[in-house]
């Protein structure tokens, strides 16, 4: 006997719902719980993005600094006035007595003796002397930092181009 004729001489079984407790209601809370579980840790994520970017005041006060220099350098240098750069300066100095954390002092004591450096060349070689001491004040707080190597070829490029004395760039360079 075939299989075909096999299963027409059995008695016809009435159609049975595997899971007869999943009725309409079951499923469509079913589908809330799960829609619900997957949306709160997306929930929760966004809250800690919208955290990331509440910043601390000091971090506030580094991009502040960073956007009055990148404002300040947006302008050609001849139209650019010592009282801006004198601004931007007392911005990042600020910087050093609101935190400890180094990430955002070192920039910004780099950031002080780049502008003095330009205010040098710009308006008055007085302004060379605060650069240099600005990179020294680096070098003696934070002597291993990542800055220190190019805090010394800075200051011996100001003396040797800047300031055209050759014997102190020299020792500069030496060390």
């Amino acid at each position: 006997m075939s299989d075909a004729a096999y299963l027409s001489l059995q008695p016809a079984r009435p159609a049975v719902r595997k899971f007869p407790f999943l009725s309409t209601s079951f499923r469509i809370f079913s589908a809330l719980v799960l829609l619900l579980a997957v949306s709160l840790p997306c929930f929760a994520r966004q809250q800690s993005t919208d955290a990331a970017r509440k910043l601390s005041p000091e971090r506030r006060q580094f991009e502040r600094a960073v956007a009055l220099r990148t404002s300040l350098e947006s302008l050609p240098p001849d139209q650019r006035s010592l009282d801006q750069y004198k601004r931007v300066v007392d911005t990042f100095k600020k910087i050093p007595g609101m935190t400890n954390d180094a990430e955002l002092i070192t920039p910004s004591m780099v950031a002080v003796a780049e502008l003095y450096a330009e205010m040098g060349r710009i308006f008055s070689e007085s302004y060379l002397d605060n650069a240099i001491g600005a990179y020294n004040a680096l070098l003696a707080k934070y002597p291993n930092s990542r800055y220190a190597a190019s805090s010394l070829l800075a200051i011996g490029n100001i003396q040797e181009q800047d300031m055209k004395d050759l014997d102190k760039a020299e020792m500069t360079y030496r060390e």
